[in-house]
């Protein structure tokens, strides 16, 4: 439990994180905004503006939403390498506290063993 297989996968955890959406909205963003153009030339072309409008008013207020995330900040990536150094650092000072207690060390064993 103290070796570099369980935290390298806690590692993996931690790095996963919140994932960067950004190229998707963007890209959602876009495809509103032409979808706003194309019913707007319905529009232009005769169709009726009673019509058209709630779906205008739709797309826009996704557009809305959409806009508001990308201008979210968004939250700073751990720094992976320096927590790597400090769960080392703190296995190695586990490992050293309970070879020097034994019985600590075997309770803390039958402990996890029995799931609590």
């Amino acid at each position: 439990m103290l070796g570099t297989r369980f935290i390298e996968e806690l590692l993996a955890l931690v790095d996963k994180g919140d994932e960067d959406n950004s190229a998707h909205l963007v890209a959602e963003s876009e495809r509103l905004h032409r979808e706003v153009s194309n019913l707007l030339d319905l529009a232009a072309s005769g169709v009726s503006a009673e019509t058209i409008a709630p779906k205008v008013r739709e797309r826009q207020a996704a557009l809305a939403k959409i806009e508001q995330q990308l201008r979210t900040p968004r939250p700073e990536r751990p720094n992976i390498d320096k927590l790597r150094d400090a769960l080392h650092k703190r296995a190695a000072e586990w490992r050293e506290t309970l070879r020097s207690e034994p019985k600590v060390a075997r309770v803390l064993l039958r402990l996890l063993s029995s799931g609590h």
